[in-house]
């Protein structure tokens, strides 16, 4: 499997973009469900961000501490199946595969630590050894990040938060403390911003947060057009990657992909952006 760590010396990560969005479950169903029910589906994603040169992509299980939390019957094999289909594809590419944990309520019966620990070992259990997290709450989020690491020494670890275009979560937490406090905490291995803002604010964002740590950006293709039956992104791959690549090129990122509304065609104008920089070998302090 791909060593994240030594390619982020020589390189940028690129990642997949949006699951959710761009395969469109029915209404009412959760997109991790295609995990059993649609296997060729999810699988057939997958392999279109790696042809569109992913180094990496998510399990197919963003709101699985969600459902874990609600102890949604059988939760463990949409976790399972989750994660056997996204080795399956990066398995024909040597790509990277990351356990994808979203959201998890924080409630006093089940606190949102508890419920990251227990997903994070499932997928410990499977095999997995990089984590990709995009907590709503910093309640028991180190917590969890140290259970992982006690379960998996060598995980990679990326901390991702959503915020919104002037740098706020929806808790009324700003970014660059949310990134001051990843950073200090000498367990989390990369921290970053994604969804909500579009690529241009993303980029004004991301340029605050300094820090020793690798940073991330994985913004939504751009901002939703609501009609009375859907939600529509009208960012085009273009843009999204010109501000992007900016970012890499300007050495602010080192780890970049897409959320909501970003498809393959916008992974691969980042890849075709990526692919114009120097290949720098970064020296150890």
């Amino acid at each position: 499997m791909m060593n994240i760590r030594e390619l982020l010396q020589t390189r940028p990560l690129l990642f997949d973009g949006a699951m959710g969005t761009y395969y469109k479950a029915a209404p009412g169903v959760e997109c991790e469900q295609a995990n059993l029910t649609d296997p060729a589906g999810v699988l057939a994603v997958h392999r279109e961000y790696l042809a569109a040169g992913a180094d990496a992509v998510k399990t197919n299980t963003f709101s699985l501490p969600r459902l874990a939390a609600a102890h949604t019957p059988g939760w463990e094999q949409l976790a399972q199946a989750g994660w056997q289909l996204a080795v399956q594809a990066a398995g024909e590419t040597g790509a990277a595969v990351f356990a994808d944990l979203g959201p998890a309520p924080d409630t006093e019966a089940v606190p949102a630590g508890q419920v990251y620990t227990a997903v994070a070992k499932q997928f410990a259990a499977l095999g997995a050894r990089i984590f990709c997290r995009d907590p709503e709450l910093r309640c028991g989020l180190l917590d969890a990040v140290g259970a992982i690491k006690a379960e998996v020494p060598d995980a990679f670890v990326l901390v991702s938060f959503a915020v919104l275009p002037d740098g706020y979560t929806r808790e009324g937490m700003y970014c660059k403390d949310l990134a001051r406090r990843m950073q200090e905490s000498g367990i989390v291995d990369a921290v970053g911003l994604n969804c909500v803002s579009a690529p241009g604010a993303m980029r004004t964002l991301a340029k605050q947060l300094g820090g020793t740590l690798p940073l991330s950006v994985m913004p939504n293709a751009g901002y939703p057009v609501v009609t009375r039956t859907q939600v529509k992104y009208q960012g085009r791959p273009e843009y999204f990657a010109r501000e992007l690549g900016r970012l890499a090129a300007e050495g602010t990122v080192q780890i970049l992909g897409g959320c909501c509304g970003t498809t393959p065609a916008h992974i691969a104008a980042l890849r075709a952006e990526l692919d114009r920089l120097p290949v720098v070998k970064k020296t150890a302090p």
